[in-house]
């Protein structure tokens, strides 16, 4: 039994609430083996992946966020946004060079604005990895090179993303977010263990096995892509634009800070991310067009607000380049109804008349308002489900494992036997009473399910996840790291060596 009467994926589908969506994703990404889910913001996108994590663990998920600077802006986006793009879109390089498995269940998650944004061609993120192991014989100096050239900086002590170190017969790389750094150990041109270590203490933890590096950027910065940028970027602002500082940089093989504005300058193109997934359908997340507009809107204003201030006598010139090498056009997002693969999400329900997929979903009471002045919430939620015992299934939804435990206790309480806690909704398959971690904001109701929320029942969650708290130890790993010399901050006595 589906909590959700299974739907084909049209062009439009009605009854997108929340819950529901989460299921209707999960459900698709199992029938079809892989689908794309547009959120309208970076925080759909986290939610979506919160939920398909506790709904269905087998789900594969990758996410694709969008830069998070402002279009024309003179910073780079944040190291960690860079290294889940590139682990994501070198992931579906190896899924359009290989058929997908059987029985896979890959779900793509990304934003509008990630949509808009233009890619370097997947190919890009394959001829630029490197594969290490154990036992391979390689010169440390033409793995440096490929670092150097693939955007990743040299330091003494690796601490951060896109940093390596290199000390004697020993090289450290921190090649991506999503994994701890590696430790190469050679013996002369030789890799006798490749080994993770914790970029506080410096310690080695455990083998890594095989590593594949990726580039630390989008972007590879060599003799070609150099001359390209010179050409291009002369071709488009003129022969003053020669004395620019970003195009002296740049020839002097620099990365500026914000060169990630003038990508189209460092490719041969650059293209659309509905060109890299071919045959993928795609699902676009409630108001997502509207959120589309606004976000043409913005990079048309950044842009013209650039060129106003375009001024051969400024020292910190910055020439943009044209919005459409960068992003979609706004007859691109208009043109997105036509789209074979795509279906877009309303959060009504469907018009009389119209033949349309309906997931049926309905909000549910708010038993903290419907409980009357006597009444607890609780109590009014336990008569609720009770009267749809043997008829639908009623799942409880919690935010986390110890509002579980107390949720647990109160409706045992009330109905008097503890409701079926389960891991994932795969366990779930007849009418009954059941109880997950699945953080959800408010329920819905369908001919055949009922789903629950904290603020359904309270009005808010029963816990709030606390904040976070440096661990001691750590504390005491970074007192360790420093040297004599080293320059410190007494908080009394101030600067000090």
């Amino acid at each position: 039994m589906k909590l959700i009467e299974n739907i084909e994926l049209k062009q439009k589908i009605y009854g997108g609430l929340d819950g529901a969506v989460h299921l209707l994703v999960a459900q698709q990404a199992a029938t079809l083996g892989q689908l794309v889910y547009i959120a309208r913001d970076d925080a759909r996108m986290a939610q979506m992946q919160r939920a398909l994590t506790a709904l269905d663990p087998t789900l594969q998920i990758y996410l694709l966020p969008a830069w998070d600077c402002l279009p024309y802006d003179r910073v780079s986006p944040h190291a960690g946004i860079t290294s889940q793009r590139i682990e994501t879109l070198s992931a579906l390089h190896r899924l359009a060079e290989k058929n997908v498995p059987e029985n896979s269940k890959i779900v793509l998650l990304t934003t509008m604005n990630s949509w808009m944004q233009k890619l370097p061609p997947l190919a890009f993120f394959a001829e630029n990895c490197l594969s290490i192991e154990v036992g391979q014989e390689i010169a440390q100096t033409d793995i440096t090179d490929f670092l150097t050239r693939n955007g990743f900086i040299r330091t003494q002590t690796v601490r951060e993303f896109g940093e390596f170190s290199l000390r004697g017969g020993i090289l450290d790389i921190f090649s991506s977010t999503l994994a701890p750094p590696i430790r190469l150990d050679f013996f002369g041109d030789e890799i006798e263990s490749i080994r993770v270590f914790d970029p506080l203490s410096q310690r080695s933890e455990g083998d890594a096995g095989k590593l594949t590096v990726h580039p630390a950027s989008e972007y590879c910065l060599d003799e070609a892509v150099i001359s390209r940028f010179r050409q291009r970027y002369l071709a488009l602002f003129g022969g003053k634009s020669a004395r620019d500082p970003l195009y002296e940089a740049v020839s002097a093989g620099q990365t500026p800070a914000g060169i990630e504005h003038w990508l189209s300058l460092l490719h041969s193109e650059l293209v659309p991310l509905s060109g890299c997934l071919s045959g993928w359908p795609c699902l676009f997340d409630v108001d997502c067009q509207p959120a589309a507009t606004a976000r043409l809107e913005q990079i048309s204003d950044f842009y013209t607000a650039r060129c106003e201030a375009i001024s051969d006598k400024d020292e910190t010139i910055y020439r943009p380049v044209p919005p459409d090498e960068l992003y979609l056009r706004a007859e691109d997002i208009s043109g997105l109804d036509s789209l074979k693969s795509a279906s877009f999400l309303y959060n009504f329900a469907a018009p009389d008349g119209e033949d349309m997929p309906d997931t049926k979903a309905r909000l549910t009471p708010h038993f903290y308002k419907t409980a009357g002045t006597d009444a607890r919430p609780i109590a009014a939620a336990a008569h609720h489900i009770s009267a749809k015992a043997g008829q639908k299934i009623v799942v409880i939804c919690a935010s986390n494992d110890t509002a579980i435990t107390r949720l647990s206790e109160l409706f045992a309480a009330e109905i008097g036997r503890p409701l079926q806690q389960v891991e994932s909704i795969t366990e779930i398959n007849k009418p009954g009473h059941y109880l997950m971690v699945w953080p959800l904001e408010a329920g819905f109701e369908t001919p055949d399910t009922l789903v629950l929320s904290e603020q359904d029942i309270f009005g808010a969650k029963m816990s709030r996840p606390a904040g976070r708290r440096r661990r001691a130890e750590n504390f005491l790993r970074e007192v360790s790291s420093l040297e004599v010399g080293d320059l410190v901050v007494h908080v009394e006595h101030g600067i000090g060596r």
